[in-house]
């Protein structure tokens, strides 16, 4: 099978995602799908690995960005909002490597109308499958977007480093050059009540907003899926009674409803219903201040 390969120049044509939330290696165009490599870099804490399912959500939903974008007619540069997703865990077992070794991924997507787009997408090793997602996607285009939030407007491109810099200059330099997903995050005001928790995020931090996207920085929904998983960690401890526990997401669906921008604080509640298996029905949600639902996730959370 001929494979083509896409430089990052012709990708970035075509979406609106740059690094460090763009990861994907080698990416290049087989007969319809997109196939592209990935290390695992987000930090699992009590999750089963070889990688996260928030971080799983975030490579593939770019990926499948990339294989609309390169069917988009408009041929422009594009914002592919994925708003809503349905992902599942298809193998349990896995070498031991696989956490520091290349992640392969490929997927296929599809223009829906004008303004909406689907993928599917699959991410494996040694050629076990072990995710698979499918994603819907809201097309704006880039003057669309642009007027929307023309009041979120930030840039946080990377400029050229000048020949002389001051002290306070570097800083910046290597703060905006830095990768962020490269760090856990936490919740803030955590209360647990039996099998419920609502958790803070006092203020989106623009850094987890790097890449995503570099004028009109939004928390992007697999960081905001990584909240969610730090609101499950305490509360699947907490019903449990143990700290040592491993557990991973089974099956889930996300709906993403509105952006949420740097600045804004936003209060995560999450529920586990308390079953006499190994499933955990699970059900979360982000809300800002404003009363704006941020976005939403059921489904089954298993410990190992």
């Amino acid at each position: 099978m001929t494979s083509q390969k896409i430089s990052q120049e012709i990708i970035f044509e075509k979406i609106s995602v740059r690094p460090p939330y763009y990861r994907l290696g080698e990416l290049t165009l087989q007969g319809g799908e997109v196939h592209a490599k990935i290390i695992p870099e987000q930090p699992l804490s009590n999750e089963l690995g070889p990688i996260g399912a928030p971080e799983v959500g975030r490579h593939l939903a770019i990926l499948g960005s990339c294989a609309v974008g390169l069917q988009n007619p408009s041929g422009q540069r594009s914002f592919y909002l994925a708003d809503r997703a349905k992902m599942r865990r298809l193998r349990y077992g896995y070498p031991s490597q696989a956490g520091s070794a290349y992640l392969m991924c490929r997927g296929r997507g599809e223009m829906l109308d004008k303004r909406s787009a689907v993928a599917e997408c699959v991410m494996g090793y040694e050629n076990k499958d072990l995710f698979e997602i499918q994603v819907h996607y809201k097309v704006l285009s880039k003057s669309l977007f642009s007027k929307l939030f023309k009041e979120q407007k930030m840039d946080m491109r990377a400029s050229p480093r000048p020949e002389t810099e001051s002290e306070e200059d570097k800083k910046q330099y290597i703060q905006m050059r830095s990768n962020p997903f490269l760090d856990d995050i936490a919740l803030c005001d955590v209360a647990i009540a039996n099998n419920t928790l609502t958790g803070t995020v006092e203020q989106i931090d623009p850094t987890l907003c790097k890449g995503h996207f570099p004028e009109y920085p939004a928390l992007p929904v697999a960081i905001l899926m990584q909240y969610f998983k730090k609101s499950l960690e305490p509360l699947v401890k907490h019903m449990l009674g143990r700290s040592d526990v491993v557990f991973y997401i089974k099956e889930t669906t996300i709906e993403a409803e509105h952006l949420a921008f740097p600045g804004e604080a936003i209060t995560i509640k999450a529920e586990l219903q308390n079953t006499s298996g190994d499933d955990l029905p699970l059900s979360i949600m982000a809300t800002a201040r404003d009363g704006r639902c941020i976005g939403k996730a059921s489904g089954i959370l298993t410990v190992t």
